[in-house]
């Protein structure tokens, strides 16, 4: 099984029972997904996402479970991984 990106996109619809794609995110999540692979960037949208929410008890204990989670990879940012993720957003202007 290939492993699956989670984005902040879905990790706050996930914790957000107000957010309207809640109940889908939720669906996805309950599927035999295999490996996630998300970033330490990502949880930091997250937690940004969800200051003013309701939510906002939940994040610390979830980034938390995610950390010590074996089937979820968090990569960590490094100075060159930046530095190739800006690169790439520079050479592909047409990706919105």
């Amino acid at each position: 099984m290939k492993p699956v990106f989670a984005d902040a996109f879905f990790y706050v619809a996930c914790l957000n029972r107000g957010d309207q794609h809640h109940e889908k995110a939720i669906r996805f999540a309950r599927q035999p997904l295999g490996r996630m692979v998300t970033t330490r960037l990502v949880l930091i949208e997250v937690a940004d996402g969800l200051a003013s929410s309701a939510a906002r008890t939940k994040v610390a204990e979830f980034i938390s479970a995610l950390e010590h989670d074996p089937a979820v990879s968090i990569i960590e940012l490094r100075p060159m991984l930046l530095e190739r993720g800006l690169q790439l957003y520079h050479e592909r202007p047409d990706k919105k």
